[in-house]
């Protein structure tokens, strides 16, 4: 009788460790998504940021053209692109910040500004993937946006 009970406490003991290490398993697993995608969003936003220079330079020279074309409709609708693709970039960063305060991304989990509750990872998750593709949209606008402003710039020379 006193070995059955042994026997019966060893397997509980097996069975938690393996839940344990089953748990931790998917815990790393989230954990990895949560950082691909982190990673994900800030490249795709620093390869964006990058280029807002260029769009001033665009700005800059669409604008000395204008006045030497008397306001040709195609440099007006450029500059417009090219100030709603800045535009849009620093509308997205201070949704992304006030989404995900400074620090907040750390270590997997994201307070909510309004209640200060932690997301969970499948919430952060999602989360993240919201912002992955509201990120890769304001990159494709300002990438439109240059080159439609260059074929501009190249045809009036």
């Amino acid at each position: 009788m006193m070995s059955r009970m042994k026997s019966k406490g060893i397997l509980i003991a097996i069975g938690i460790l393996i839940a344990i290490i089953i748990f931790s398993f998917d815990s790393n697993i989230g954990q990895d998504e949560v950082s691909e995608l982190k990673e994900e969003v800030i490249t795709i936003h620093d390869e964006a940021m990058a280029r807002m220079g260029e769009i001033m330079q665009l700005k800059r020279e669409l604008s000395k053209l204008k006045i030497e074309a008397k306001n040709d409709s195609l440099i007006l609708i450029n500059l417009s692109d090219l100030t709603k693709a800045h535009d849009g970039m620093m509308d997205w960063m201070r949704n992304f910040s006030a989404r995900f305060p400074e620090g907040t991304l750390m270590g997997g989990e994201a307070s909510s500004l309004a209640d200060d509750e932690v997301m969970s990872k499948e919430e952060l998750t999602d989360a993240l993937k919201e912002e992955l593709t509201s990120v890769k949209i304001v990159a494709e606008d300002i990438d439109k946006a240059i080159i439609a402003a260059k074929e501009t710039l190249s045809e009036s020379n």
